[in-house]
């Protein structure tokens, strides 16, 4: 777990000395356990794989061999970022590399969500690893709603989610082996400590609403349902992480500084610190493939290895988890009220 600790010790901004997506890949190939050897018999769910971070995180994974799944509600922008990543990755020794498939899903509506996962489950004979990486981020006020009512950061970035996550278990426990469990990642950040955060009120029905309250609230339910999941299903073959993938330099975050005032200064280091989209994909992908992960969950992992309890004076350039994001009362609850929520069996 340490392999990558010197190359994340000294920052230098976006292509700096810390790993790629892509460097995760080749190491794990390189060195990883016999494990490593069946990388290209992995079939993989992407969410929100056509830009950022979630394109860095397919094209690593298409270099594995593996059968790629990829979400998108856009289905032809979802194809144009597929001839982008199959010809930006060269075939090694004769492999043949498997064709990526788009599943269309919109994520602002819950029916478009269930359709989705029965067309994947038609699709896929076996599912290995769900990577829940697509998110929104509302910015401004006023607060927005999907579909069904939810506000957008809620709905989006953690009840989508889940209601996928919950469709797909039952394939993702029948593709679980001995040599390899099945895996389930789920994208958090380090916002879900620096926010004020509200599991009680998510639709900020009653709560003045705050956009980076939202945010952050969605986050932290994100590392909840993870670590549910894995307390609860790692004896059927099916490990759970969250992660934490930096501050990266995307139009997400170009948005985010157009729209600050310029009155609020930048924290210190936050122009070293900043990551590129390839770099902010390698912990994702380290969670999704890594030998040295296999038989663990329920863990937030940033820089490739493990995070470690935040303190509360700590600021948004340094890394941690808050110690509230580890509460398996909490969890229970917050599974117990989103089954009830849509309308889905709490026992599977």
């Amino acid at each position: 777990m340490d392999r990558y600790a010197v190359a994340h010790a000294s920052r230098n901004g976006p292509g700096d000395a810390r790993p790629t997506a892509l460097q995760i890949v080749q190491d794990e190939l390189q060195y990883g356990d016999k494990s490593s050897s069946s990388l290209s018999e992995l079939t993989i769910v992407i969410t929100g794989a056509t830009s950022g971070i979630g394109y860095e995180t397919a094209q690593a994974l298409y270099a594995t061999g593996a059968k790629l799944f990829i979400t998108a509600r856009d289905t032809a922008k979802a194809r144009q970022a597929i001839d982008r990543i199959v010809s930006s990755i060269s075939p090694v020794n004769g492999r043949r590399y498997q064709e990526i498939e788009v599943v269309c899903m919109d994520m602002d509506s819950l029916a478009s969500m269930r359709h989705a996962a029965g067309e994947i489950l038609t699709r896929a004979k076996t599912i290995n690893v769900l990577i829940n990486n697509a998110g929104a981020y509302r910015l401004s006020c006023p607060r927005i709603h999907t579909k069904d009512g939810l506000e957008r950061n809620w709905g989006v970035n953690y009840i989508a989610h889940f209601l996928l996550t919950h469709l797909l278990l039952p394939r993702l426990e029948a593709s679980s082996s001995p040599v390899r469990r099945s895996r389930i990642v789920n994208l958090s950040t380090t916002g879900h400590r620096l926010f004020p955060t509200h599991l009680e009120d998510p639709n900020f029905e009653k709560t003045p609403y705050e956009p980076m309250s939202a945010y952050a609230t969605s986050k932290l339910a994100l590392i909840y349902h993870a670590n549910y999941l894995d307390r609860h299903f790692s004896d059927r073959g099916i490990r759970a992480v969250s992660v934490h993938p930096g501050t990266i330099r995307t139009p997400m975050l170009d948005k985010y500084d157009a729209l600050r005032s310029e009155k609020v200064d930048l924290p210190p280091a936050y122009a070293e610190e900043l990551k590129s989209a390839e770099q902010g994909a390698a912990t994702t992908v380290f969670a999704a493939i890594a030998a040295c992960l296999e038989d663990k969950g329920g863990v937030y992992l940033e820089n490739c290895t493990y995070g470690k309890e935040a303190a509360e004076d700590l600021g948004p350039m340094d890394g941690g988890y808050a110690a509230f994001a580890f509460d398996e009362e909490v969890e229970e609850r917050l599974w117990k009220d989103t089954c009830k929520l849509l309308g889905v069996s709490e026992a599977l």
